[in-house]
């Protein structure tokens, strides 16, 4: 969701279009789900996780430093990796980790 006046329209015009590729597919997917758990995984606050009542998850990294997720891949700074609870305990993680930049 975007709130912004007419001047910012064209400011930020090419990073909406970017995100709305990156993440209206996986957005569909969890759009009437329940956010069941969201939580800070770093003390900084920077790298976070929030699940779904379909088992779809996000983690997404605000920081400026890659963070190991241990038992997924290496999230770069400024980007996402989505996944699924495949069994208890355990995730099935998108590929590719997806920049939060714009490309």
């Amino acid at each position: 969701m975007y709130r912004m006046y007419a001047a910012g329209v064209t400011k930020w015009q090419k990073h909406i279009g970017q995100t709305h590729r990156d993440v209206s597919g996986w957005v569909r997917q969890i759009a009437f789900d329940a956010m069941t758990n969201h939580r800070f995984v770093t003390h900084d606050r920077l790298v976070q996780e929030t699940e779904f009542s379909s088992g779809h998850g996000v983690i997404v990294n605000f920081g400026t430093q890659p963070h190991a997720i241990p038992d997924g891949p290496v999230l770069p700074s400024q980007a996402y990796v989505t996944f699924r609870f495949a069994a208890v305990g355990q995730r099935n993680h998108s590929q590719p980790v997806v920049p939060l930049q714009p490309r």
